[in-house]
């Protein structure tokens, strides 16, 4: 739920050996999200291809978190010869029905408490997060989560995505 901003702890990292594209697909994180706009796995894949063609980028390392996991496979499978590596994290294979419940109990805690609420808030962060990490982060973690999901949460996105 936090867009790029999710992974800006791994981005310097990983531009000490690439040159790193963090970007927000369309209807998240701090992209434009026009009313009445249908968005999905086809659309932003498309909008991926798109950028880098504009960006004359022709082959790349793909990497995908969450959601973006969905995306980067997807990515791979329409476009294999502008891919090459493809790297996953944290994102499952299809929507199963651990997908669906996780989807749904983030759906009745922000119905119940609300986007903004230190309830979902907590439930993400210690899902997110190893314990390890969620200590070093201190309170802030739980601020930040309430922060970023605000801004990157609507009603209709709390939707599981067929995949």
């Amino acid at each position: 739920m936090s867009a790029h901003e999710g992974y800006s702890a791994i981005t310097a990292a990983m531009a000490e050996h690439f040159t790193v594209l963090d970007y927000d697909h369309r209807g998240y994180g701090q992209s434009d999200r026009p009313a009445g706009q249908t968005y999905g796995l086809d659309l932003w894949v498309d909008d991926l291809a798109a950028l880098l063609h504009v960006l004359g980028i022709p082959k790349i390392h793909v990497h995908g978190g969450s959601m973006g996991g969905f995306i980067a496979t997807r990515f791979a499978a329409r476009y294999p010869e502008r891919v090459e590596k493809l790297v996953i994290g944290g994102a499952v294979a299809k929507c199963d029905r651990m997908s669906r419940t996780q989807f749904f109990i983030w759906k009745a805690i922000s119905e119940a408490y609300g986007v903004e609420s230190e309830e979902l808030a907590l439930h993400l962060t210690t899902h997110a997060f190893s314990r390890t990490y969620l200590d070093s982060l201190g309170d802030t973690a739980v601020d930040e989560m309430r922060e970023v999901t605000a801004r990157n949460v609507t009603r209709t996105s709390l939707q599981p995505h067929a995949t």
